[in-house]
């Protein structure tokens, strides 16, 4: 499991937003991906789990892999895509 992520899921620590955080268009396009059920604690902390793996040089597909293996099972490998490029788009 990546460390980011699991210090993220376990400590249910929040980053703090960047100035430029969008979180209302993060909610809205995951809303329209058909992720409006998921809390929004939950996907801001995964949100920002991408940004700080992001900035701290992990490769993609290890963050792409953690998204997967750490989400439910209605989540593949496109939705961790989505959520990795949402959250680089609205949040990083």
């Amino acid at each position: 499991m990546l460390p980011a992520v699991a210090a993220m899921f376990a400590a249910g620590v929040a980053l703090a937003a960047p100035a430029s955080a969008d979180e209302t268009g993060y909610f809205t396009a995951l809303t329209e991906y058909g992720y409006g059920d998921t809390a929004q604690d939950v996907a801001l902390d995964l949100g920002y789990s991408v940004c700080q793996d992001l900035a701290n040089g992990v490769p993609m597909q290890v963050t792409l892999d953690a998204i997967y293996e750490n989400t439910n099972e209605n989540v593949n490998y496109e939705d961790a895509n989505f959520i990795y490029k949402t959250a680089i788009v609205h949040l990083c």
